[in-house]
């Protein structure tokens, strides 16, 4: 069981750095944001990001998944049919997306801002959506053959080009086209540089008995992953419909940057993991693997959560260039983050829903939940404002992990201290409401307030002999 976790600590630090270089086109682009755009103008370049995922989710037809899924079924010798295919289907789904957003792009920025003037962004957008699908089909190809190193340099390629070219081009222009010239330029290199590498290995041919295998399993989950992104992003557009743009952008600031724990953190573990449970679901000591995984990405991720909860101020502070106007967002971070945490652990629990390929069960919950979130928001955020959606977010995100533990317990029975999860989030919760309702402590108090906890939770959640392996490890 250690060798796993050396693999799973080493292969996911690589795709931490490679996730995150990736997802750093969007962290590092807040500082940028806030010195040239408007809280409003933010608001409506978020909005429209957020239209091109939803539709990519869509379009790519949870192929990326599915050939996570198949991967290792088939031998060295007849895994081009099931990568082929993929590959097909993905690019198939990206040109009907782009078609789309050329057709419909004045209809969609109609509808969302009652103006059409948006209309180029719009399309852009999904334009950018779809390469970025098919560059996540190709880049997983790439970890699949542990090409680690071109999979860092790709995503630091893409960084560097997007965010470089943003900043050269709001130096001469303030335009709020420059964020998506800016990704696309950066995507579009990376898939021809992809696209050189592949197009020898994996032909676009045609195999239907691939093609519906992949189609039978990942469709669902593509459903699925409209769902979730319409569950984390229906708020915003709520509080478009209720509110204004300036609260939106406000919230939507503090929403991207709670998403740090999901970039640093559930997004890169979530990509490993995905490929271990497939790689080791037949040895003997698995169920405690799973158990195990699950206590220490708690732990993690609940000092993760911490770390930001008493830094919130400064890391905001950071982001925003100390602009007053985004700054209003720093009471929505917290509750946004444990959001994130909660949902996270649904990628581990979810286990036996995945292994018995009962995919449709991602669409049942995740539709009943998205209900329950749209109901809830709409009536707490005409109530009482833009302060209700984090803890909307936070109910309906429980709500939805919970669900999928009881089900996934049907086919699957993962051994854990339910202690564990319901004392962290108990601490967690304590902690989010003293630091919103108590006095300002000062930066050092806080930061010996927080090695005082982190110390608290190893004690909780590690015995003595895991606490002397992480020791040696560490030390190694």
């Amino acid at each position: 069981m250690i060798d796993k976790f050396k693999e799973l600590s080493k292969t996911g630090i690589i795709y931490t750095v490679g996730v995150a270089l990736n997802s750093l086109i969007g962290y590092i682009s807040l500082p940028i944001y806030s010195s040239y755009l408007t809280v409003e103008e933010y608001a409506v370049v978020n909005l429209i990001f957020l239209v091109g995922t939803l539709f990519s989710t869509i379009f790519y037809l949870g192929a990326s998944s599915a050939l996570t899924r198949f991967y290792y079924d088939y031998s060295d010798k007849d895994r081009c049919y099931i990568v082929s295919s993929s590959i097909l289907l993905v690019s198939v789904g990206g040109v009907i997306q782009i078609i789309i957003a050329c057709v419909f792009g004045k209809m969609i920025s109609t509808i969302i801002f009652d103006t059409d003037c948006y209309f180029g962004c719009v399309i852009l957008s999904l334009i950018i959506s779809a390469i970025t699908a098919i560059n996540t089909n190709y880049l997983l190809l790439l970890r699949f053959e542990n090409s680690n190193y071109v999979y860092v340099s790709l995503n630091a390629l893409s960084l560097i080009v997007s965010i470089g070219t943003m900043i050269f081009l709001f130096h001469y222009y303030n335009n709020i086209y420059i964020p998506f010239l800016s990704q696309l330029l950066g995507n579009v290199i990376v898939l021809l540089i992809l696209y050189i590498r592949y197009r020898r290995m994996y032909k676009f041919n045609f195999y239907k008995q691939e093609i519906l295998k992949l189609l039978n399993f990942g469709f669902p989950i593509a459903i699925s992953g409209l769902i979730y992104y319409l569950l984390s992003s229906s708020d915003q557009f709520i509080l478009k419909k209720l509110t204004n743009l300036t609260d939106v952008g406000v919230y939507a600031f503090g929403s991207k940057l709670s998403m740090a724990i999901q970039v640093l953190i559930i997004m890169p573990f979530s990509l490993i993991w995905s490929q271990l449970r497939m790689k080791y679901r037949n040895e003997a000591d698995f169920n405690g693997f799973i158990s195990n995984v699950l206590s220490y990405y708690l732990l993690v991720t609940s000092v993760m959560t911490l770390a930001i909860v008493f830094l919130c101020e400064e890391i905001l502070g950071i982001a925003s260039t100390y602009n007053v106007s985004f700054m209003a967002s720093l009471s929505y971070i917290p509750l946004l983050i444990m959001a994130q945490v909660v949902y996270g652990a649904r990628g581990i629990i979810d286990y036996g829903i995945q292994i018995n390929n009962k995919t449709l069960c991602y669409c049942i919950i995740g539709f009943l939940i998205l209900l329950v979130n749209v109901v809830l928001n709409y009536v707490c955020i005409k109530f009482y404002g833009v302060k209700a959606a984090p803890i909307v977010k936070l109910i309906t995100y429980f709500l939805y992990t919970l669900i999928f533990y009881f089900v996934s317990e049907r086919y699957y029975h993962i051994c854990f201290q339910r202690r564990n999860f319901i004392t962290i989030m108990v601490l967690i919760l304590a902690i989010i409401v003293y630091e919103n309702i108590g006095v300002f402590q000062p930066f050092v108090i806080r930061i010996l307030e927080l090695f005082i906890l982190m110390f608290v939770l190893s004690i909780l959640f590690l015995n003595k002999k895991e606490r002397q392996i992480i020791v040696n490890y560490l030390r190694k």
